[in-house]
């Protein structure tokens, strides 16, 4: 999208007055009698006109202002959720690292638990423990291949992860608690809590269709 203020060289709150000056300054200036010519990749006169065409109107230019804002909106939003600083990626490579160790070091509890026969409940706390790592583990990916999707790209970020990960812990403690028959007020809040996540996972996706259909 063309930025009409900066090819009439005028900033966005300059007045009628200011834009009509600037026009023909730049007309002048351009006019081949002048010494003007047009240079391959900078502005041009049907820039020049086109842009006095859109600015020296009101109703045109509201609406330009419109659109152009939410353009460098958009850019921003974009490259924002692009940029990713040197020092971000080796603390998610070691992230990564602590989950995995977790999940195995949680996994051989349970099973070493199991064989020295010790209370049922250490070994469901460290499987616990390990679906947690697991769930830590698995929801960027899915978010990754969510924001592939072409109506929800740009839509599932950093923040979406995280709610996403409690989602997935939530699911394998329920059915962890249903394998081994636990039937209590701890499998109640367990229940209720993901339904509470589902229903933000609906939510979400209805602001993504909402974002999709604005014109």
């Amino acid at each position: 999208m063309k930025d009409y203020y900066e090819i009439l060289e005028v900033t966005s709150d300059a007045s009628e007055e200011v834009i009509k000056a600037a026009y023909k300054a730049l007309v002048k200036r351009m006019h081949p009698d002048n010494g003007g010519t047009t240079v391959p990749g900078e502005k041009n006169i049907e820039d020049i006109n086109e842009a006095y065409e859109v600015l020296s109107d009101k109703n045109k230019r509201a609406a330009y202002d419109y659109e152009w804002e939410k353009h460098k909106n958009n850019a921003t939003e974009q490259q924002n959720s692009g940029t990713q600083t040197r020092e971000e990626v080796p603390h998610s490579r070691d992230e990564r690292k602590e989950k995995i160790a977790g999940a195995i070091a949680a996994a051989a509890l349970s099973i070493i638990f199991r064989i020295l026969g010790l209370p049922r409940w250490l070994g469901i706390i460290a499987i616990c423990y390990m679906i947690f790592c697991l769930a830590g583990l698995v929801s960027p990916y899915i978010i990754e291949v969510i924001n592939r999707l072409p109506a929800a790209k740009g839509h599932w970020n950093s923040d979406d992860s995280e709610s996403l990960e409690g989602l997935v812990t939530l699911i394998g403690l329920r059915i962890t608690f249903a394998v081994y028959g636990i039937h209590n007020w701890l499998s109640g809040i367990c229940t209720f809590l993901m339904v509470c996540a589902l229903i933000w996972v609906v939510f979400k996706v209805v602001e993504i269709i909402v974002k999709v259909d604005e014109p």
